[in-house]
């Protein structure tokens, strides 16, 4: 199996010829760490929402708005009643 290593765009892979398309790295390492990423993220996910829950906040109320331009756009497109 002959192959070669393909760079291009951003992208880094490891293409085989007999293939014809390449494998990149990041998708490569979402296959391998993405279970154990998913069992230990649920009970992390479950542990800050009760404690946010404890202070009657969501995780969307943590969002900065002048940190993070989508926000502060979405919150400036809101009608000036809410």
């Amino acid at each position: 199996c002959s192959a070669h290593f393909t760079r291009g765009f951003g992208r880094v892979g490891f293409a085989s010829r007999q293939q014809g398309s390449a494998i990149t790295m990041n998708a490569l390492a979402k296959q391998i760490f993405g279970p154990l990423l998913n069992a230990v993220a649920r009970p992390y996910r479950a542990a800050v929402f009760k404690e946010l829950s404890g202070y009657g906040l969501r995780y969307d109320d943590l969002y900065d708005p002048l940190k993070d331009e989508d926000v502060a756009e979405a919150l400036r497109r809101l009608p000036p009643d809410v």
